[in-house]
């Protein structure tokens, strides 16, 4: 069994870029990945953090709605 971690994945590039800068100024932990094979995503990127970033990264997502759409899933890597 793997350890879960948070994903939020993009429509665009820009989407997930600006939302690494976002994070970034917060000092938010994580970085941009590619998607998992298992996982779809439009442009193929997410930003991966550990569970304890999830408040942080769904205020991000509250705050920015419209100008990033993104989508916060809960993964377990090594599924």
């Amino acid at each position: 069994m793997g350890k879960a971690v948070l994903l939020v994945t993009f429509d665009t590039e820009h989407e997930a870029l600006s939302f690494a800068n976002v994070c970034k100024r917060r000092r938010i932990d994580g970085r941009l990945i590619p998607i998992p094979r298992n996982l779809s995503a439009g442009c193929g990127m997410a930003w991966r953090s550990e569970m304890i970033w999830e408040e942080a990264l769904t205020a991000v997502l509250t705050e920015h709605q419209g100008a990033i759409d993104g989508h916060l899933i809960r993964y377990e890597r090594g599924k």
